[in-house]
């Protein structure tokens, strides 16, 4: 009732305004809307519809579509004029050649700052070109090309950058090995933006290198020191954590060496056990998408994608990353079912890169991150023409520059200097003085309005004399008064003739825009009540008698048959009184579940809404709208699904606590070694329900003391420590050195191990391996033979010299070397000094006296005369 009566109201204002202006309008034939959006705000999602506008307010924006508006609430936004990326929805929007548009905050039809309706971008391209090869333009913020991608988002862009000095993290790695990036060792370098705002060389990255025994990942495959014989490198500390994710969708590694993740799926721990990690646990991978519970459980980012639904139903959707979900520009959309199935995302906005647009494009709780060093929209003064002295004065002022993409623009509105004085009484040069470089009356080509006074009532208006040269008096004046509009007598035309400030006020038949009323032609009473109303009559010019005078009678409206429609269609002072099922616009509670489930955890009541049915004649209630009704039970959400009034019942113990657990005999429990390990509640995929997991960490009797080495423990766990027990443990090692004391690690004296062996019947250690004593002496080889902490001391006979050398191979040395006569005699990388062989080096023995030379170099600033310093 109330869109008929609204359709009504329409077409008659329509009628009056075709009447009262002379002119045409475009009445639609429902006459419900017009423009980009309604005027309304309340929200039009799943009403009847037939044209967009009908879906599409200053609080909503949707789409019409199938005959039902399909709406989402619009998002605030606080940079008026400012512009955000959107993707255009296929479904409503299928004739537009690109994927991609854009929104902007408070466009002219609506009237606070929302954003506005997602638009299709301007293709640029090249005469002719097919939008889908139109390349790229990478610095636009626009999809130029028509491939979904924005910007440095496309393949094609991917060597460009935004601001000059901006920096990224980079990685240069094979495609095959980059998956290995912030595993092990390898990390990612760093890229700058050059000034062509392009990315540079990535420096600094670590790359995946051979595995050694180091106890380090080097090759950043997961595994530390695997393949290395006879390596026992331990990789982690006992009970340490290391966070994984072993299925290739759902969970993304970052930077950090944390997962972010999407729908149901979560990352796990490996835990260090022995000296080396074991298998991911506790993480959840995807699994067969499961309709009707809410989730995304194969982790693609949509829920209950392919799954049934009921018609006319809608959900709130979102397909870029959780955690910038709601952030920055990315906004929620909204899905409606149709024949079945879950329809296209509409409305959503997920992240993009991050443009220097006063907004959070990439919805990272970060706002324009690597842009300039002023804010978007920021203003200040400028003046690029006048000097510092002229700022200001006479007739200059200042222009001003505003910070776009974080650099300020050119400088605008400066008003700048004259080359000299105009005769116009005033400082046209701001030099503080005026008029000084007049010449005559007036400058050549200046311009005055003529005559003077005050301005005349429109349409009159003054005229132009322009300053020409006067060949009589040799000078410039102001020539004759160009342009002008005078009175002239009035006439009935609709324009003030006289300049008198009143419009053909010499007809007096009535006055323009004027209306009366007309007699009313319908039965006595029936004036004035419901949709009945007389006719009017507007003063109008007419053109023949060059005159105003009153038109046709229009408007008027005369009983007719009761509709329910919520009027009084026969005007008798009721409304829809032959309509007894309910009144149009009424609501009432709806509820289609069980009732004990009803208003019970999630499960709430809908509503529906009465309307005039065409077919039946008659005011009916339509479908239940809105409810909510009991879904499957799901584990560990705290809400109560299935709306029994429990919640997560039936799921097993509680999600992530733990308890101690020990599966050796009761008596040796934490006694000795032995001690309880942990189990963590998690959950089944199989089952269902939460379980808890293996138990980890515990330790149980390994030895029998009788018969056993001695290590000091009570392996047995009886209480009891080495009862019985003879010699050392069986294969085990320890550090040895049977040199000198305190000659270990100096160098080259290291430590060997000794294990423990079975002879004579008994267990003990056995000879030291791998152990370097000192030597008697030092020997000239480069080393600290005698472990003294100096190296080729008093190794060499009297006439020779211990000297650092350095072979074709690039390997270095050291070699007693004997007194040398011409640089000739030295070896490679060596000089002669004085007789002797040097390094070089200013501290060399050799260096201070002046000797056998043979460059000036060798002098260190003197002369090589005669192969002597001078």
């Amino acid at each position: 009732m109330r869109r008929m009566f609204w359709w009504s109201s329409r077409l008659l204002l329509c009628l009056f305004l075709v009447a009262l202006v002379g002119t045409s309008c475009t009445c639609q034939g429902s006459g419900r809307c017009e423009g980009e959006a309604g005027v309304a705000t309340t929200d039009p999602n799943g009403l009847p519809c037939e044209q967009r506008c009908e879906c599409n307010n200053q609080a909503y924006e949707g789409y019409c579509i199938s005959g039902k508006c399909i709406s989402f609430a619009r998002q605030s936004c606080t940079l008026i004029g400012s512009k955000v990326p959107c993707r255009l929805s296929v479904q409503v929007d299928q004739q537009k050649s690109c994927e991609w548009g854009e929104r902007v905050c408070k466009p002219p039809y609506l009237n606070s700052a929302l954003w506005g309706d997602c638009t299709p971008y301007a293709v640029v391209q090249a005469e002719g070109q097919d939008p889908a090869t139109a390349a790229e333009q990478c610095t636009n913020g626009k999809d130029d090309d028509c491939d979904g991608l924005i910007d440095d988002a496309d393949e094609g862009c991917a060597a460009y950058c935004k601001q000059p000095g901006q920096r990224r993290p980079c990685y240069d790695a094979p495609d095959a090995q980059r998956d290995k990036l912030n595993l092990g060792r390898c990390a990612p370098g760093l890229q700058l933006c050059t000034q062509e705002r392009k990315w540079g060389e990535c420096s600094a990255q670590v790359s995946p290198a051979e595995e050694t025994c180091n106890s380090v990942d080097d090759d950043c495959d997961g595994n530390v020191d695997e393949g290395v014989p006879n390596c026992k490198a331990t990789i982690c500390k006992e009970g340490e954590k290391l966070r994984c994710f072993t299925n290739a969708q759902g969970c993304r590694r970052e930077a950090d060496g944390q997962f972010t993740c999407r729908g149901v799926c979560s990352a796990g721990f490996r835990t260090c056990q022995g000296g080396q990690f074991g298998s991911c646990e506790q993480q959840t991978t995807p699994s067969v998408e499961k309709c009707g519970d809410g989730l995304d459980n194969n982790c693609n980012g949509q829920t209950d994608e392919g799954c049934l639904c009921e018609d006319g139903k809608t959900q709130e959707c979102y397909s870029g990353p959780e955690d910038t979900k709601g952030k920055g520009a990315c906004l929620i959309g909204i899905q409606s079912c149709q024949n079945g199935q879950w329809g296209e995302c509409l409305g959503q906005q997920s992240p993009t890169p991050e443009r220097c647009n006063g907004l959070d494009d990439d919805c990272d709780g970060q706002t324009d991150e690597g842009c300039g060093t002023c804010q978007n929209g920021d203003v200040r003064a400028c003046a690029d023409i006048a000097t510092q002295d002229q700022r200001n004065k006479g007739v200059c002022k200042d222009g001003f520059q505003v910070c776009f993409s974080g650099a300020w623009s050119k400088c605008t509105g400066e008003v700048a200097p004259a080359t000299i004085d105009d005769c116009d009484g005033l400082d046209s040069d701001c030099d503080g003085k005026t008029d000084e470089d007049c010449q005559g009356s007036c400058i050549p080509g200046y311009a005055r309005t003529c005559p003077t006074g005050p301005e005349p009532t429109a349409p009159c208006r003054k005229g132009i004399q322009v300053c020409t040269f006067d060949a009589a008096s040799q000078k410039y004046i102001f020539g004759p008064c160009q342009g002008e509009i005078k009175p002239t007598p009035e006439i009935c035309n609709g324009i003030d003739d006289d300049c008198n400030g009143q419009i053909d006020d010499n007809c007096q038949k009535c006055t323009p825009g004027y209306s009366r009323l007309c007699e009313y032609k319908g039965p006595a009473g029936t004036e004035g009540k419901g949709v009945c109303r007389g006719s009017i009559q507007v003063c109008v010019y007419d053109a023949q008698t060059q005159s105003y005078d009153f038109g046709p009678c229009i408007g008027e409206i005369l009983p007719s048959e009761e509709i329910c429609d919520g009027q009084d269609n026969n005007c008798d002072g009721q409304v829809d009184e032959s309509c007894t099922e309910c009144k149009a616009g009424d609501t009432k509670a709806c509820y289609t579940g069980p009732p004990n489930t009803q208003n019970k955890g999630t499960c709430k009541d809908g509503i529906q809404v009465c309307y005039y049915n065409p077919q039946t004649k008659k005011n009916e209630f339509g479908a239940c709208l809105g409810e909510v009704s009991p879904q499957t039970e799901v584990c560990n959400d705290n809400i109560d699904n299935n709306c029994d009034g429990q919640v997560d019942e039936d799921c097993g113990c509680v999600l992530g606590s733990t308890q101690t657990c020990y599966s050796g005999p009761i008596t040796t429990r934490n006694k000795g070694t032995c001690k309880d390990g942990v189990q963590v509640c998690k959950y089944d995929a199989t089952t269902k329900k939460n379980v808890f997991n293996a138990c980890v960490g515990e330790v149980k009797p390994t030895l029998t003391e009788s018969g056993t080495p001695c290590d000091g423990l009570d392996n047995n766990c009886d209480g009891q420590v080495d009862e019985s027990c003879v010699g050392c443990v069986l294969g085990y090692a320890r550090q040895c050195y049977t040199g000198a004391s305190g000659k270990a690690g100096i160098g080259i004296c290291k430590v060997g191990i000794e294990t423990c062996i079975l002879k004579s019947g008994t267990y003990q250690f056995g000879p030291c391996i791998g152990e370097v004593p000192a030597r008697a002496n030092d020997d000239c080889n480069g080393q600290d033979d005698d472990c003294d902490g100096a190296v080729d001391e008093n190794t060499c006979a009297a006439g020779y010299v211990c000297i650092k050398t350095q072979r074709e191979d690039g390997s270095t040395g050291a070699a007693c070397l004997s007194r040398c006569n011409t640089i000739e005699d030295c070896p490679n990388k060596v000089i002669c000094r004085s007789g002797q062989i040097s390094d070089g080096s200013p501290n060399s023995p050799s260096f201070k006296v002046c000797g056998l030379c043979d460059a000036s170099s060798d002098c260190q600033g003197r002369s090589c005369v005669e192969n002597v310093c001078r």
